[in-house]
């Protein structure tokens, strides 16, 4: 805090005197440094945005219908023809 405070008054004083320096802003530790993503959480956040778009109701069963899909076949048909009906 104390040297956001310096750095301010010395701002000031540069300011009344009409010079040209620009002086570099002084952070603490931590702040102003965001995150950057990284591919794989880019990667995720697109996948999941046609998701985030679904209704509820959409959602779960497109959900029911990727655990189905690992364990029966005919099941996932069942379930595709279901989620065609509720479309429509």
């Amino acid at each position: 805090m104390a040297a956001q405070e310096k750095q301010y008054h010395e701002e000031l004083k540069m300011e009344i005197n009409g010079s040209k320096d620009v002086v570099a802003p002084v952070l603490a530790e931590g702040e102003g440094e965001e995150s950057v993503p990284d591919a794989m959480q880019i990667a995720q956040e697109d996948a999941d945005m046609p998701k985030v778009l679904m209704s509820r109701k959409k959602r779960k069963l497109y959900d029911a219908m990727k655990v189905c899909t690992h364990l029966h076949l005919p099941f996932f048909f069942f379930l595709y023809s279901f989620y065609r009906s509720v479309r429509a």
